[in-house]
């Protein structure tokens, strides 16, 4: 239930899904019920599609990757990397980044699609279709008898 709730509800606000699941647990104490958190994790454990978190500056000038990496200020706006109040509260011990951003690598995108028959045949579309169209020019001596897709 709590996977079905979660993908029906993949472009809503995390506080759909946590209404949804506060409502169903009220109804039903005993069941488990993931948190969105949980979720998500459940969900890119199954899938093998997860993101890669990196932080970045507050004003979006700077992701802290490669050569940036190892900086603790934005070369352009001079922004810290972390948020300051966390981090001199534990005296440099905890460094909670101001901004993340999440890349999801394409690779597995592709192979989870690749993985399904109908997803499978989806992917092929283009290229069996470019084909089919290439035929036609070749045959029709450069015209096509429409223009459809």
């Amino acid at each position: 239930l709590a996977i079905e709730t979660y993908l029906a509800l993949e472009h809503s606000a995390v506080e759909a899904y946590n209404n949804v699941r506060k409502a169903v647990l009220r109804c039903y104490p005993d069941t488990v019920f993931p948190s969105h958190h949980e979720i998500k994790r459940i969900v890119a454990q199954m899938s093998g599609i997860d993101s890669i978190i990196d932080d970045m500056c507050a004003e979006g000038c700077t992701a802290f990757t490669g050569d940036y990496a190892l900086l603790d200020r934005c070369p352009h706006c001079h922004s810290y990397r972390y948020d300051q109040i966390k981090y001199d509260a534990s005296n440099g011990k905890v460094k909670s980044p101001v901004k993340v951003f999440h890349t999801v690598p394409i690779g597995p995108q592709l192979q989870t699609l690749y993985r399904d028959p109908s997803g499978a045949a989806n992917m092929r579309y283009r290229d069996e279709r470019t084909k089919r169209v290439l035929e036609e020019l070749e045959l029709g001596d450069g015209k096509l008898s429409a223009y459809d897709d």
